[in-house]
């Protein structure tokens, strides 16, 4: 809580008398609220994990991270940053917000077609045959997530944190409830399928239950093309972040196998899980408000520095709780797990941790 009052502190003093203290004490709340949800819905996800692990096989784990290597970089290119672009646009109209809507439903089925598509190349790719049917399945996914790219969006736009974090939390709830009632039934790695799925769509009808917005049937050309003018230069960046940060998964699914993937996967989230907690909530509570500093650049200027030292300073401690000694584990852990955690290892060095 004392870094969301120093966050507060921070965009306060970038404030001025320009925007007043309604848009501080906003931003503050939306930390808050942010904050609240990602630390329930990461505590969801632990005892889920938990219980998971005790019902599931680490091969389980590892099929669905390979599928989801697969997924997340086509949730990444699917909307083009469209939705960024929503917070970001200055007054967007019903006309632009309901072009977007359309644009999105058409990237979501182009996207679930290609999936499905790949699922059979991929598998050969990672000599995992088993992954076949794990990916057509899991294809919904980015049509799903199309479904809520505008409101969800405009939700944050309109800095209405409360809503979402609520929707998003009954999400990840819905979704552990499922995984965990298919497992203990024996249902494997389709357990961990349906967790996400049911997930996503809980996620999506209650953003839809929460925003008052509706789509109609318009097209608003030039108003798409300026907005994906601002939209593809961040969609360029998070593809060749996402290349970055999953190469090596890809390497351990490839030449070590589904097992191997699930136990270093597992470890990588835990492992980031406070960085992405105190990172996550900073980031998604201040672009809005960046969004509305964004004709002065002076104040937002320093209110981004200010913050970026505070993300800094909680951050860097927060990766260094998650590190541990790999030789006082050695004599407990078998061949093959050591390989794994010595791949642990050498991520964490090439952060800059435990060097």
């Amino acid at each position: 809580m004392e870094s969301v009052r120093s966050f507060g502190s921070a965009v306060e003093s970038a404030d001025g008398k320009m925007f007043g203290m309604s848009l501080t004490r906003t931003a503050m709340s939306g930390a808050v609220w942010t904050l609240a949800s990602s630390s329930g819905r990461r505590l969801t996800m632990l005892v889920t994990g938990i219980v998971l692990a005790r019902l599931l096989a680490p091969a389980d784990f590892g099929l669905v991270a390979m599928a989801l290597m697969f997924i997340s970089f086509v949730e990444l290119i699917r909307d083009l940053g469209t939705g960024a672009g929503i917070i970001q646009a200055e007054d967007p109209s019903d006309r632009l917000l309901s072009s977007v809507f359309w644009l999105n439903l058409l990237f979501g089925v182009a996207a679930t077609a290609l999936l499905l598509l790949v699922a059979s190349p991929a598998a050969q790719l990672l000599r995992e045959e088993r992954l076949v049917p794990v990916l057509r399945m899991l294809a919904i996914s980015p049509l799903l997530s199309s479904f809520n790219v505008v409101q969800s969006n405009l939700l944050l736009r309109q800095l209405e944190f409360r809503r979402l974090a609520m929707t998003e939390l009954a999400g990840a709830v819905v979704g552990g409830i499922v995984g965990i009632a298919l497992a203990a039934r024996g249902h494997g790695v389709w357990s961990l399928v349906w967790q996400s799925l049911s997930g996503s769509l809980a996620l999506s009808a209650g953003v839809w239950g929460a925003s008052r917005w509706r789509p109609r049937l318009a097209f608003d050309r030039p108003g798409v093309a300026k907005l994906l003018a601002f939209s593809t230069n961040l969609t360029l960046y998070n593809v060749l972040n996402f290349v970055a940060r999953n190469a090596d998964n890809f390497l351990i699914g490839r030449y070590l196998g589904a097992q191997s993937l699930g136990y270093y996967d597992l470890a990588y989230r835990v492992m980031l899980s406070s960085l992405q907690l105190v990172s996550g909530t900073f980031t998604r509570s201040l672009f809005p408000v960046y969004a509305r500093m964004q004709g002065d650049h002076r104040r937002f200027g320093s209110a981004y520095l200010k913050v970026m030292a505070l993300t800094a300073l909680v951050a860097d401690p927060a990766i260094g709780e998650a590190h541990f000694d790999e030789h006082a584990c050695k004599g407990h852990l078998d061949g093959h797990r050591r390989r794994v955690l010595g791949a642990y290892e050498a991520r964490l060095r090439a952060m800059g941790v435990g060097a």
